[in-house]
């Protein structure tokens, strides 16, 4: 109850920033940039990074959470990635909003992860979060899908449909059998080779526009609702900021040592697999399945008198 009402909080102060920063920037800008158009979709594309910040500010308290945004029009949202680790570590999300054919100013977001398709026509967005942990919280990810789309989760494990429950998603619809979904929904069948629109595995998720590997409830619901190059470019982002985390904690392990813990966490190992990850062009299944392994035996390894997280 405390972490729910801290992240209603939060989401609220973010709207009252963020509606003063749509008020400060109708005020000041005034008619000198293309056309009133471009200056309001350049202004509440702020607004939709804005309103996005309890998301990461509250994930330290590793909750999911789930929250439907609204944009003050219907918005043409186009969401980007880009990622190149001979550039830039951690990489970026683009945002831009398009009414009537005017886009306004790109909008770079650093800090974020945002997971959803490439292109989405609406004024209110789903926003679901939750942690990214490798084995610690690297960061969270946000997935956007519109508000009215429905998702048919077909033979879901009870972790994920009480999850669903839990978090009364009304735009996800929990069934046994496809013939059970409403008609307009998008079908996702669970370790099945059901005909559905999308197929989720163990360790994979296969579309119309490909397959992408996964590990963790979080990366499955991002391959779930993504389009598939934003979803391997954020994993590449994420594998990189991994990668920064792990040779922080080195420092920190090395420090331990000098006070008498013995612990050997392999922190090289992790930041080997990680740093394959984020320089691949392709992520591969085996990839995935060594970074977890890598996580797995660091997390063993912390459960010890001496805890480096």
């Amino acid at each position: 109850m405390k972490k729910k009402s801290q992240f209603q909080f939060a989401w609220i102060f973010a709207v009252i920033v963020g509606a003063l920063v749509l008020f400060l920037a109708f005020y000041f800008v005034g008619t000198n940039l293309l056309s009133k158009r471009y200056e309001e979709t350049t202004v509440e594309t702020q607004f939709l990074d804005i309103i996005t910040d309890p998301f990461v500010y509250l994930g330290s308290m590793g909750a999911t959470t789930y929250k439907p945004l609204a944009l003050p029009r219907e918005y043409e949202i186009i969401i980007e990635c880009n990622f190149d680790p001979s550039m830039d570590a951690l990489g970026k999300n683009i945002i831009t909003l398009i009414q009537d054919s005017q886009a306004g100013i790109e909008r770079y977001v650093y800090n974020k992860y945002f997971y959803a398709s490439k292109e989405i026509k609406t004024k209110k967005l789903n926003a679901l979060s939750k942690p990214f942990e490798m084995p610690w919280r690297v960061s969270d990810i946000i997935i956007f899908w519109p508000a009215g789309q429905k998702y048919c989760f077909v033979g879901a494990p009870v972790r994920i449909s009480n999850e669903i429950d839990n978090l009364e998603i009304e735009d996800i619809e929990i069934e046994n059998y496809k013939t059970e979904c409403s008609k307009e929904s998008i079908t996702v069948c669970f370790y099945s080779t059901s005909d559905c629109d999308i197929n989720v595995y163990s360790s994979s998720v296969e579309k119309t526009d490909g397959k992408v590997y996964y590990t963790g409830d979080a990366l499955m619901y991002a391959a779930i609702f993504s389009d598939k190059f934003v979803y391997n470019c954020n994993l590449k982002r994420l594998a990189s900021r991994l990668n920064i985390q792990a040779a922080i904690y080195e420092e920190k392990a090395k420090a331990l040592m000098g006070k008498g813990c013995s612990v050997q966490y392999n922190l090289e190992d992790i930041m080997a697999k990680s740093k394959d990850i984020a320089t691949t062009k392709y992520v591969s299944e085996n990839q995935i399945a060594n970074l977890e392994g890598a996580a797995n035996l660091l997390d063993s390894a912390n459960s010890n008198y001496c805890r480096l997280f």
